[in-house]
């Protein structure tokens, strides 16, 4: 109906294309909720972690005879060195939390500011991948082998710590002063789960309401014949803080869902990576190549990695397009 419509020329109202899009959001959450519901059935935290393990297992099952090396990356995250401090490009990593709580709206984290988040650098994924090729070439191994490359075991860097940087790192521009309000409400939001639920779902539902009925009554009010002079700036003015409303919604729904896709890892369940293998094949290297092509993470600095080389090359690389704009080539 909506496509002979549209080659009718026939508009489709406010109304209409709201419902539209309230029920294809409806469907993605329904479909969301049930892969979520099989998955944590099946004893995985979410159904992303699922569909790995099954892609492992059909490669495992369906090898034949060829060598197969697993590597397991943990959260990757900007290039600590290489090809310079701070490239990123991802969007679904820790960048949308990050941007929500120094940005934008999310000041309290459902965390448990005790866990590890384990991240690493994308350039030592790309150095434990050349590890991983190397080992396999050299002697392609007969069973399925399983790499992780991760911090959890050689240098664990805790949520609480993760947060305190991150509020350090957010400063005023008088004189660089920190922002002291800011850091004591990140600095305190690990396990602030009632406080989120008041800043983000319930305002997400308030703020939605409201836009929707705002855009029913301004709908109403600017399709009538005779509506003219104040009733229809009026109309106009009321469309213009239902849209506003509506984006503000769908950011609120964005940060929503990083939280949930995040929550399995920083507040219900304490994963541990355990990283030996890659940190013993970095170890079999010749001491001239280990600078260039070893596993350094077990040496990173996570004070001096988080402010100075992970949050700028979010706020250039990735923020801007989180904000809809195009970040410097």
């Amino acid at each position: 109906a909506e496509a002979a419509r549209r080659r009718l020329g026939l508009e489709l109202s406010a109304l209409e294309r709201l419902e539209r899009r309230e029920r294809e959001e409806h469907l993605a959450r329904r479909g969301g909720a049930e892969g979520r519901a099989r998955a944590e059935a099946w004893g995985w935290p979410n159904l992303y972690t699922e569909t790995k393990a099954l892609a492992e297992a059909l490669l495992a099952e369906q090898r034949g005879g060829v060598a197969l090396t697993v590597v397991r990356p943990t959260i990757v995250e900007a290039a600590w060195r290489d090809p310079f401090p701070g490239w990123n490009e991802g969007l679904h990593t820790s960048a949308p939390l990050t941007y929500a709580l120094t940005h934008g709206p999310l000041r309290a984290l459902p965390a448990r500011a005790e866990l590890v988040l384990d991240v690493v650098p994308v350039d030592e994924v790309a150095r434990g991948l050349s590890l991983a090729c190397a080992a396999a070439l050299e002697q392609p191994p007969s069973e399925p082998r399983v790499l992780h490359l991760g911090s959890s075991t050689s240098n664990p860097f805790s949520l609480r710590r993760v947060i305190e940087l991150t509020a350090l790192a957010r400063r005023t521009p008088r004189e660089g002063a920190f922002q002291a309000r800011e850091l004591l409400e990140l600095d305190a939001s690990a396990g602030g789960e009632p406080l989120y639920r008041a800043q983000v779902p319930w305002a997400r539902r308030l703020i939605g309401g409201s836009g929707r009925a705002l855009g029913e009554l301004a709908e109403a009010l600017g399709g009538e014949a005779h509506s003219q002079g104040l009733r229809a700036r009026a109309a106009r003015r009321l469309a213009g803080v239902a849209r506003r409303a509506s984006k503000a919604e769908r950011g609120l729904r964005k940060v929503e869902e990083a939280v949930d896709r995040f929550r399995p890892f920083v507040a219900e369940h304490e994963h541990v990576f355990v990283s030996e293998a890659v940190e013993g094949l970095s170890a079999r290297l010749a001491e001239g190549e280990r600078g260039r092509f070893g596993w350094g993470v077990p040496g990173l600095d996570w004070g001096a990695f988080w402010p100075e080389v992970q949050l700028p090359g979010l706020e250039t690389w990735v923020y801007p397009r989180l904000e809809g704009r195009r970040p410097p080539r």
